[in-house]
């Protein structure tokens, strides 16, 4: 998880615990790339506004190397917004705020669809 508010990315972060799935979070996308290389997640949830790199950015970056799953996760909610966010890669859009059921809905969706194609690539290289 990818996440500068720390209340926000807490919240998250018990949300995906208590559902029983291993978490691992960066304060802005520069730290989750190196948190991507060193725990290479099946499943990546990413802010748009942040500090060093932004959400759009950090899909990209994430595209090139991996493909896990991303879900971006944003205040940020026209429909501008969303396009890019999905045209950059990343596999889904959630406008905040959002509720804990959906989210761990839509977490689940995507792990699921991930399971059945087999595992993600191995990340290439090392930051």
């Amino acid at each position: 998880m990818v996440e500068d508010e720390e209340p926000v990315r807490d919240l998250l972060a018990s949300w995906l615990d208590d559902a029983g799935y291993e978490t691992y979070s960066a304060a802005d996308g520069a730290e989750g790339m190196k948190e991507l290389y060193r725990c290479q997640p099946d499943l990546v949830v990413v802010d748009i506004l942040m500090p060093e790199m932004d959400g759009y950015e950090y899909c990209q970056r994430v595209r090139e190397v991996c493909d896990a799953s991303i879900i971006i996760l944003s205040g940020l909610g026209t429909e501008e917004h969303k396009v890019r966010g999905l045209d950059l890669g990343a596999d889904d859009f959630v406008v905040k705020p959002v509720g804990m059921d959906e989210f761990l809905a839509r977490v689940a969706a995507h792990l699921r669809r991930a399971s059945l194609s087999g595992p993600s690539s191995e990340v290439a290289g090392r930051y």
